[in-house]
Order: C-alpha cells, then structure tokens, then sequence
C-alpha cells in the first residue's frame, strides 16, 4: 500500500501546499475504512504537517471513500514538484475498515519509544527508534506509522515532523520534531521533560504461513518504552471514530481538543495508540498536530489539534472533524 506523490501540475496548489490522491480500490472495502498515514523520505519532509489530515477527493461532507483518499502535504517553507521528486518525498499508508474478500498479509509489530532519548537538533528534537525486536527480514523497509504522546495536557500537538519517517528499515527509523507555527522552540529538554512518546506500529508485506499469532493473524507487541522484550505474539486491535461533537476550546487561541474513551476496548494494557483526524473537504487538512494525545485516566485519551486560530471548537462540529484510533495491547 503505498502511494507516490504526484510529479504532475495537479499536485501543486502553492508553494507550500501540495496533495496526493491515492486509488485505494484494490482494497475492496465495503463501507467506509479509517486511514492512515505518513510520509518517508530523504530530506526536509519534517516540515510537513498535514499528513494525518484525511479527506474524500469527492467533497462529500462526513464520508471517507473507500475507493481513494486524499492527503494534503502543506509546509512550512517553500519548495515545488521537482525539489519534491529529487529528495523522493512517499505517502504510505494504511486502510482499516471491512472486506469481502481474504486480506493481504503483512507482520505488524507495534511499541512505544523511550520518553527520555530526544537529542537536540539545532533547536529543535531527534529521536531514533530501534524495532529489532520485530524480527523483520524482509528487502523492503517496514511501513511505518506513528502517533506522539506527552504527559502535560496535548503539548506535543504543538509540533510537525510526527509522522515524518526517516532511514525506515528492518531495525528501526528515525524522526525530527520542530515546532509549529507561533510557537517557541523547547528543545530535547523539552521533550524529555514533558515525556514526549512516538506510538509506532510497523507493518511489512510477509506471505502467510498458516500458523496462529504473529506474524500471520495476530501483531506484536514489544514491551517496555524502547525496550526490544516481546510482550506478546498475540496482540489485539481495537479502532473507532469519534462523533463530532463533543470538541472544546483549548483556551490558548490555537488549539482544540476532544476527550475520547477507549474503555470499551477492555485492554489491561495498552501498547500503542494511533490517532488522525478526518473531516470536510478543506477544512480538516488544514490543521496540524493532529497525530498526538495524552492520557487524561487510564480509559480516557485528550486529542488536541492545532488549528492556529483558524478554526474553533464550533467550526470542528460544523465540518464534521472527528477522531479516528486504532489501540494495540491486551
């Protein structure tokens, strides 16, 4: 499953703004899946802050298509198609919804990153993050998909770079944090500090080799924050979207944030969380750090979304944003 961006005109709204409309009809999905995303590369795709931002090509209002999708590449500074195609800028990406027909296979391995291995990057984050422990073996580099988490309050939605993939192979990736627009820059230390955590799960392409748990019909799940133990070869998977109301004012002018249980799931642990943000044509792909949360109580996740005062709690309900998440644990 994997997505090129377009090289063509079509693709380039401005400057800083551009998008990719996948096929996703192969899948085959009967109603409507939740998707998603990130991008790989070899240079600058960390200014990118909209890959989490599904949409339907189509314009119609609170529907995801389940034959295509859309995703808005905006930046935070200026390039074009062919400064894009030279440093090989990919949207990868992930459809999770109902089929009639025998899925394809893949090993999915999910964990969590150490919350104290940010190093500084100028003044700005970088973190390394090993997946040894999947076992992956296969030529092509695992697709990568990450949500981050930090432990005071959704500041960790004031950053870009969070599903900006790096260096993607069969042991590990890596990823750059800067911060968004009318923010200041708080460093590793920062990051540290506030326990900033990337949610990964890695899918690879693996024929089935008939036998129960991973890698044929189950995920892995590794244990620990960085750490390589497997916790289990026969993880669980539980995926949702929020209604659309329910958004509130963060109170800062730039962010919103919705409260979402995840009780229902009935895991004792969680191992990993996945979380984007879906909604109207135009509306909702304008909004950035919408791949992070915290945890408000052990069954209860706050999803804060930048919007940079461009949208407000009440524009979030009349366009129909909503949550999507997907929970891997036990």
């Amino acid at each position: 499953m994997l997505a090129r961006v377009a090289t063509d005109s079509s693709a380039a709204a401005s400057s800083y703004d551009f998008y990719v409309t996948v096929d996703t009809s192969h899948c085959l999905f009967t109603g409507q899946p939740m998707y998603f995303a990130s991008i790989h590369g070899n240079s600058n795709h960390w200014a990118v802050w909209t890959t989490a931002d599904t949409e339907d090509p189509n314009g119609t209002p609170d529907t995801i298509n389940k034959k295509s999708l859309r995703i808005w590449l905006r930046t935070n500074y200026a390039t074009n198609l062919n400064e894009i195609a030279a440093v090989h800028w990919e949207i990868k990406w992930c459809g999770v919804g109902t089929v009639d027909v025998p899925a394809p296979s893949y090993a999915l391995c999910c964990g969590k990153s150490s919350s104290s291995n940010w190093n500084n990057y100028g003044e700005n984050g970088v973190t390394s993050v090993s997946f040894k422990g999947c076992g992956f073996t296969g030529t092509d580099g695992p697709y990568v998909f990450t949500s981050l988490s930090d432990t005071s309050g959704g500041i960790s939605a004031r950053v870009s770079g969070v599903n900006s993939i790096y260096g993607a192979s069969n042991d590990g990736f890596t990823v750059y944090l800067m911060m968004l627009p009318g923010y200041s820059a708080i460093g590793a230390g920062g990051y540290n500090q506030r326990n900033f955590q990337l949610n990964w799960c890695a899918f690879q392409p693996r024929a089935n080799e008939g036998s129960a748990g991973y890698p044929c019909t189950a995920p892995r799940l590794l244990a620990g924050a960085g750490g390589q133990n497997v916790q289990s070869d026969d993880g669980n998977m539980c995926c949702d979207k929020t209604k659309y109301s329910g958004w509130q004012d963060s109170g800062d002018g730039k962010t919103i944030y919705r409260n979402i249980d995840v009780s229902r799931c009935g895991f004792s642990v969680v191992t990993t969380v996945l979380v984007d943000l879906r909604g109207d044509w135009s509306t909702a792909d304008k909004a950035g750090g919408t791949a992070a949360f915290s945890w408000v109580d052990s069954k209860t996740i706050r999803y804060t979304v930048w919007t940079n005062g461009q949208y407000r709690y009440y524009d979030a309900v009349k366009y129909h944003w909503r949550a999507q998440w997907c929970l891997m644990g036990q």
